[in-house]
């Protein structure tokens, strides 16, 4: 049976707060690529997820589109709930500021404490090979995370600049498992090689922090 609602909900004492997301004509080979990573690679102390196949909305209707489906979706909630129809509000940042409630919890949801607080502790195995400006090696590198941040990175590689690996595993110690996580290494990287008095070849740090970005 084909699945064309990805929902999820979580029932607090007075609220009960519900999410989903209905796919009107998303490029399914994307998606697949996106929601079935290496198992081996990415593996998590957390919830698994429960693969199901999915649809567009489209294929059964090609008439759908973002409007009707929302317009089809605010009458069924009326209809629902027994109320005439009434039309959305919809709220933008400049509104958000005029109400301090609203505020209060937009600050709160798009911090990264409360975003990535809660993450499990998982591990994450990357694999690389580097072949510009000439080729440089093959790294292999294990990220353990809990809570957004990277514990630990054990880096394994037959690179011609074994002083670089040795320097990336440090770096990343207890940086954000995020982009500017990422930043935040290469600079610690490019640091330690200056306090050593080496010169560290600028394509190969672009090259590795580009690499850790994708793969995150």
């Amino acid at each position: 049976r084909w699945r064309r609602w990805l929902t999820a909900a979580v029932l607090c004492l007075i609220q009960a707060l519900h999410h989903g997301t209905l796919m009107i004509n998303v490029d399914l080979t994307a998606l697949g690529s996106l929601l079935n990573p290496n198992k081996l690679k990415l593996q998590s102390k957390g919830v698994a997820s429960v693969t199901s196949r999915v649809q567009n909305l489209q294929t059964w209707s090609d008439k759908i589109t973002h409007e009707s489906l929302s317009l089809a979706l605010i009458d069924a909630f009326c209809a629902h709930h027994g109320s005439d129809r009434v039309e959305p509000e919809t709220l933008h940042s400049g509104d958000l500021r005029k109400e301090d409630s609203l505020t209060k919890y937009y600050e709160a949801m798009k911090d990264n404490k409360w975003r990535f607080g809660e993450t499990p502790e998982f591990t994450h195995e990357l694999e690389g090979r580097f072949e510009s400006p000439m080729p440089w090696g093959t790294i292999d590198v294990c990220i353990n995370s809990k809570k957004g941040q990277i514990l630990e990175a054990k880096v394994y590689s037959d690179s011609l600049f074994p002083n670089l690996v040795e320097a990336l595993a440090e770096s990343l110690h207890e940086v954000s498992y995020d982009a500017q996580g990422i930043d935040l290494a290469m600079t610690r990287l490019r640091t330690a090689a200056e306090q050593r008095g080496e010169q560290l070849e600028q394509t190969h740090v672009e090259a590795l922090a580009k690499w850790l970005k994708d793969s995150l």
